[in-house]
């Protein structure tokens, strides 16, 4: 008989994604910083964005991104330039900077890109490129700052002043074609070479958003600490709207504590506490990745009987031991592992693991004439076992099986009923074993042990 006590849900952990939700950066102090390195050495990289320059920005540079450090060649610094064009840095004179020929709009949602292809550098702006230039000075150094968005690395302050969203980091060289293609759209799906991917969509737009600290890489975790953001209610150093891009794959973290084994909503089962994950296709048919973090409190309630005592098999549970025939009334002061009855009736045991309990099947105890029969009628040997059993017994009518049985009640042989039997158990596992004899009124365990 099982009794399940189901915790309830705990949503402890769960980012709702919206769409069309970007962030607001109101200088001097907003920044984001990331626990990504960004791509290093002279390799090729892609950096995407979505922004929107506010028209109180003042007449400075204003930086989307930037990571490695402030030395020649050796930082990454994507920013809109005092004169509002598109710009990169990476220091180095001519080989490791240029801008764009086209100025970046002012208070309109703009994507802006920058591609390293061969140490050689292009600017795109709605996915037209507007810019190029030989970067051969580039050579980004490891265990600097890491990636940062809305402010410069050490060596000065160019906070950015405006909204930024989808920010996309590659370590390939994008093409113009695959920039358009993907511009005006959430993925569905992870796409090769995509190493950071941030969608600034934990909040809600104008809402009061206090509780959010971080910003979420979807794609390996590399996540954002937002640095002195208000997140009051209104549009200013707070979620915004966004651009008017598509929606895409959404990403939910899921807390639970079970008492049993869990189906996800593919119908995948887990016994187990873990972290699992689940891909399911959302409301817009796109990719819906659930990450479950289960607690389950895996019980056994089995038990076993040795003449008057019935044992519990669960090792680190509570126990409870009760009268199924009187009510199922709990046995006072009858809490530990064992029982010994001393009584004919019907026993159970509730094992208690947290708000979690199972209740194990009723065993019968009916004392007069067991222990005679466990000490005239049957014989094991040797005891303990190594590759073989004996099982000697009277072959009188009232036995109807014989069995052995592990620990946890799992019929391992059932034997044939003979006088006298061997068994072979050289394949089992050292430990604790049972024979299972079946009466006509009740069953008898007797234990023996495989060295």
């Amino acid at each position: 008989m099982k009794k399940l006590i189901l915790l309830s849900l705990s949503l402890l952990a769960v980012q709702y994604l919206f769409s069309q939700v970007a962030l607001n950066f109101n200088g001097p102090t907003d920044y984001v910083q990331t626990s990504y390195t960004g791509v290093l050495g002279t390799s090729d990289r892609t950096i995407e964005a979505w922004v929107y320059v506010d028209s109180n920005a003042p007449n400075a540079n204003l930086t989307i991104t930037d990571y490695g450090r402030n030395s020649a060649g050796q930082r990454n610094t994507f920013m809109v330039n005092a004169s509002r064009n598109l710009a990169y840095i990476s220091g180095g004179g001519s080989t490791g900077n240029f801008s764009s020929t086209v100025a970046v709009p002012i208070e309109t949602w703009t994507h802006v890109a920058f591609v390293l292809n061969g140490r050689i550098g292009y600017l795109y702006i709605n996915g037209v490129q507007v810019g190029t230039n030989s970067l051969t000075s580039v050579s980004t150094p490891s265990g600097q700052t890491n990636f940062r968005i809305g402010e410069r690395v050490s060596g000065g302050t160019i906070p950015f002043y405006g909204s930024i969203d989808e920010v996309r980091c590659w370590n390939t060289a994008r093409t113009s074609t695959e920039i358009l293609a993907n511009m005006n759209s959430e993925f569905c799906s992870i796409p090769s070479g995509l190493e950071a991917y941030y969608r600034f969509n934990e909040g809600v737009p104008g809402g009061t958003n206090t509780l959010i600290t971080n910003c979420i890489d979807d794609i390996a975790g590399e996540n954002g600490t937002l640095s002195n953001f208000v997140l009051t209610a209104g549009d200013s150093s707070n979620y915004v709207t966004g651009p008017a891009i598509s929606a895409g794959f959404s990403k939910s973290i899921i807390q639970d504590s079970l008492c049993s084994a869990f189906t996800s909503p593919s119908g995948k089962v887990y016994s187990t506490t873990g972290i699992y994950f689940d891909t399911l296709t959302n409301s817009v048919s796109c990719d819906s990745l659930v990450q479950f973090d289960l607690t389950i409190f895996n019980i056994n309630d089995s038990v076993y009987r040795v003449g008057g005592r019935i044992t519990s098999v669960d090792t680190w549970a509570n126990h409870q031991w009760v009268r199924c025939d009187s009510g199922f009334s709990p046995i006072l002061g009858a809490t530990n592992r064992f029982y010994d009855a001393t009584q004919a009736g019907t026993y159970a045991v509730i094992v208690s693991k947290g708000s979690c309990s199972d209740t194990s099947d009723c065993i019968r105890i009916s004392l007069t004439g067991l222990t005679d029969m466990l000490q005239n009628k049957v014989t094991i040997f040797p005891n303990p076992a190594t590759s073989f059993l004996t099982i000697q017994h009277s072959n009188d009518d009232s036995f109807v099986q014989i069995a052995l049985i592990d620990v946890s009640g799992k019929t391992i042989k059932i034997l044939p009923n003979n006088k006298k039997s061997v068994v072979d158990v050289s394949d089992l596992e050292s430990g604790i074993y049972f024979v299972r004899i079946q009466l006509k009124n009740e069953i008898a365990h007797i234990k023996f042990m495989k060295e």
